[in-house]
């Protein structure tokens, strides 16, 4: 199975969770390389978790999240 493959499962797994019902949270680029696509307006952090965090990186940007 290759990534194109994983990445239309998932897509159709996360249909039903977003908001238009059309599963456009996963854009490609063209070039093979994928992200997700979520306005940073419905994005949160759970900043105690962050400090929590094994990896240093992520516990110190946890830092600058504004609460």
């Amino acid at each position: 199975m290759g990534a194109t493959q994983l990445v239309s499962r998932l897509r159709n797994e996360l249909r039903s969770l977003t908001l238009k019902k059309d599963g456009k949270i996963i854009e490609n680029d063209g070039s093979g390389c994928y992200r997700l696509s979520i306005p940073p307006r419905n994005v949160s952090f759970d900043r105690e978790s962050l400090f929590q965090h094994w990896n240093a990186v992520i516990k110190d940007t946890a830092a600058s999240i504004s609460e």
